[in-house]
């Protein structure tokens, strides 16, 4: 009696005596007449063992359109998906399945839409966006959640400085302050700015020029009869003190 009890790999099969054993018929008893040394009959008990599918999943992320080739056949966006049997490629000389799965992540893309004043500028990417470079695409490698390129479009506008004129005419001695700077004769004109004062959050200017009317001067003549007196200003004016300059305080 002899055993033949060899491990196959999956899908093989034997042919004993005219009888396949495979996975469905593992094992069994064959006959053969007379087969012995001695002329006798000889008995084969059969029994197989099979070894375990060597099976891999494939199973790769890929941002844009990457792709990957795997024994010969191409799978990407269009061919995400598959299986490839790679012969003899098992440790055991068995057959190799792969599986492969692919999934792409697309880059995202982000828009920086900002107003400054004039003079601002903000820093994206190491790149500075101000007036004379208002716009552009910056790209942040692997920058996105999924670990896939994200792109930041920048789009500035600029609020200009807010300026306002302050030209009173004044009564000679008058004055104005602005912005905490009093402005007069002795310093008639000058510019105010004012951070962030105007509605816009920007920049406020004020630019001062102040004139001055000129002093009113009249004469004022009157005939008296004698011993006569007028008052002027509180100054008694009569024969004694005929004449004299007066001049009246600025209105209050």
């Amino acid at each position: 009696m002899n055993n033949l009890t060899p491990t196959l790999c999956p899908g093989e099969a034997v042919v004993v005596n005219g009888t396949q054993y495979d996975a469905a018929n593992p094992s069994g008893m064959e006959v053969f007449p007379g087969g012995s040394a001695s002329g006798c009959d000889s008995i084969v008990n059969i029994n197989l063992a099979f070894y375990p599918p060597a099976s891999f999943t494939l199973a790769q992320s890929f941002c844009g359109s990457g792709s990957i080739t795997v024994n010969g056949t191409v799978y990407d966006q269009n061919n995400p998906s598959g299986i490839e049997i790679l012969q003899n490629a098992a440790a055991n000389g068995c057959d190799s399945t792969v599986l492969i799965n692919l999934t792409f992540n697309q880059p995202s893309s982000t828009n920086l839409n900002q107003t400054l004043c004039t003079g601002g500028s903000i820093t994206v990417n190491g790149v500075v966006y101000d007036e004379a470079n208002p716009s552009g695409t910056e790209v942040i490698i692997g920058g996105a959640a999924n670990g896939c390129d994200s792109s930041i479009v920048v789009n500035l506008s600029f609020n200009s400085v807010v300026t306002s004129t302050i030209n009173p005419t004044l009564c000679s001695g008058g004055s104005v302050t602005v912005n905490g700077t009093t402005y007069n004769a002795a310093n008639p004109s000058g510019t105010e700015t004012m951070p962030g004062a105007s509605y816009l959050g920007c920049d406020s200017v004020a630019v001062v020029g102040l004139s001055f009317f000129p002093p009113a001067v009249g004469n004022f003549s009157p005939t008296l009869c004698p011993g006569g007196s007028v008052t002027v200003g509180g100054t008694v004016f009569n024969q004694g003190n005929p004449a004299a300059r007066w001049s009246s305080p600025p209105a209050a």
